[in-house]
């Protein structure tokens, strides 16, 4: 390529080597700066990787996973930023979260302390459970609030998502807490509930000293929920001409908007319904104390949600409290004191 030749005895670089191109030209100008930039990245991993397999043969059970507990801050941070682009902007612009939607994790200075992982409810993120997390950490527990992938981000990225992920993310934040106690509780509101009481009965033989769900939704108040399946598989026919569907959300008015999404995907709602199902198809052996918190005139779960539930529930020691409230969120606004119940029954 002429980029190089012998002068009296030494070797010039023609400025072509070195000098500035535009992408185009670069290939066929100077194919020696192509290549060298495609390989210095590999140099680089190279080294990541050497010095990762070298630490990783010394790391502790704790270190890992405080790596892995960043990774999901860091995935928090990519996946809202995917869904910032200007085709979202309609949706997302109408969103009143204000909240911190990231996972969190608070230590207790007892290294031998029980520890609770927290699990929020659809449409809504970590903070939901925030000040209960903060009441258990003041009581000397270890706590992590989980992030359900597709929430705390944009409506489009739950829209995306399915339970299966959900409950992913319930099974990354246990293992990432049980590097850090042996004396693991789990706490859920809502599907936060259902999802807390499927990862215990999916896993017999993990260390769960007790499983809490807090107004966890069964049947629904809302009849129009049994149409769920038929608005999505219309949109799924309709999306063979336009991508988005008939109805790809419907508002929500949600009791506390800081935290919650003002749309709701009817993918999502659908993928819930398909949860339901699966989890109440079958009996539900959990070999950790249990209990189950319903709130008597909540006006999005029907009271007989946990009453199927307790049916379904078989354990050694099972709960059963009912709360006097007329609202939903019982645990964010620490209805019926609650929080302090929950708190009371985590030793």
């Amino acid at each position: 390529m002429k980029l190089l030749h012998v002068d009296k005895g030494s070797y010039v670089i023609d400025p072509k080597l070195i000098e500035d191109f535009h992408v185009d030209d670069i290939r066929t100008e100077n194919l020696i700066t192509v290549y060298a930039n495609e390989v210095t990245p590999l140099a680089k991993i190279t080294r990541i990787i050497e010095n990762a397999m070298q630490q990783a043969e010394k790391i502790n059970a704790r270190a890992l996973a405080d790596y892995r507990f960043n990774d999901q801050l860091l995935a928090f941070e990519w996946d809202r930023e995917k869904f910032q682009r200007p085709r979202y902007e309609a949706i997302n612009s109408q969103q009143t979260q204000t909240a911190d939607a990231n996972w969190y994790f608070l230590k207790s200075k007892d290294k031998s302390a029980s520890a609770v992982l927290l699990i929020h409810g659809f449409l809504s993120g970590p903070a939901e459970l925030r000040s209960l997390g903060e009441r258990l950490h003041t009581a000397g527990h270890h706590v992590l609030g989980v992030r359900l992938k597709g929430h705390g981000t944009s409506p489009w990225d739950l829209r995306n998502r399915n339970w299966h992920e959900w409950a992913a993310s319930v099974e990354r934040g246990y293992d990432i807490l049980k590097a850090y106690s042996q004396s693991v509780h789990i706490v859920g509101f809502s599907t936060g509930g259902l999802l807390a009481l499927n990862h215990a009965a999916s896993n017999p033989n993990v260390r769960i000293k007790s499983v809490t769900s807090v107004n966890a939704p069964v049947q629904f108040r809302n009849k129009n929920m049994v149409f769920v399946p038929l608005v999505h598989h219309a949109n799924r026919l309709v999306s063979w001409v336009s991508s988005e569907g008939l109805v790809p959300f419907t508002p929500n008015e949600p009791e506390n908007p800081e935290v919650n999404y003002q749309h709701i995907p009817v993918r999502a709602l659908y993928q819930l319904q398909r949860f339901i199902d699966h989890l109440t198809t079958n009996s539900l052996t959990i070999n950790a104390d249990v209990y189950l918190y319903q709130g008597d005139k909540d006006p999005v779960v029907a009271p007989s949600s946990v009453k199927t539930l307790d049916k379904l529930i078989i354990a050694e020691n099972k709960t059963l409290v009912t709360l006097d409230s007329d609202i939903h969120g019982v645990v964010y606004r620490n209805i019926d004191e609650v929080q302090q119940k929950i708190c009371a029954s985590i030793l």
